[in-house]
């Protein structure tokens, strides 16, 4: 009796006799469906890269599928590709600083002035962290400093979580959805830096023909 693998694998073969493609595209291959039939999918794509020599092309909004499943990732945005490169080159790249997520106690989630506490002395210690999200007891704060050393930044939140009784406390890399938002947030700077030079050398060009005309009169 043939395992599961070899009955898949041997599908992969049948399948590869039929076209000699070696690209294949997949746009939300995983959207609306059970953890059972994504681990399947995902079983087969991993089989067809192993054993067909198939490259995938996936488009997908879910953040965590792409981690999962790409070796490489592109960020697009208005239509163009931004970016591209293994998580670790857009970390880098895109990424830098950390992000520190602070849970309080349940019966302090209400309590802003115990919050704002938590706030400056984390300010304090990691000058220039940015507060990116709240959620009743949760915040969240990005640090772009990226000379800490780990170690340091565990010792220092220590002192805060003893200081604050805060019920925990967590230091990860920035996410690829913080890097995608960084990279679309950048674009839309820029694009909105470049409609107001556009403007101002409309403004300018009005500005030389009306006193062109002046001179005219």
């Amino acid at each position: 009796m043939k395992s599961a693998s070899t009955r898949k694998d041997a599908v992969v073969k049948r399948a590869e006799k039929t076209t000699n493609s070696r690209l294949v595209l997949l746009d939300e291959p995983l959207a609306g469906i059970g953890s059972t039939a994504r681990r399947i999918i995902l079983n087969y794509i991993a089989a067809f890269q192993r054993v067909a020599n198939v490259s995938f092309i996936i488009g997908s909004h879910s953040m965590s599928e792409v981690e999962s499943v790409c070796d490489r990732i592109g960020i697009m945005d208005g239509g163009r590709l931004q970016c591209l490169g293994s998580l670790k080159k857009l970390q880098h790249k895109f990424g830098k600083g950390y992000t520190i997520a602070v849970k309080t106690l349940p019966d302090r989630r209400m309590d802003k002035l115990y919050q704002l506490d938590v706030y400056r002395s984390i300010n304090l210690v990691f000058p220039h962290a940015e507060l990116i999200h709240t959620y009743e007891n949760l915040l969240e704060f990005r640090v772009y400093q990226v000379g800490i050393p780990w170690s340091e930044m565990f010792t220092r939140m220590a002192r805060i979580k003893k200081r604050f009784k805060l019920q925990d406390f967590f230091i990860t890399d920035a996410s690829l959805e913080q890097i995608f938002l960084s990279v679309t947030r950048r674009q839309v700077s820029e694009a909105a830096a470049e409609a107001a030079a556009a403007d101002a050398r409309r403004t300018s060009t009005v500005g030389v023909k009306f006193e062109a005309g002046t001179l005219r009169l």
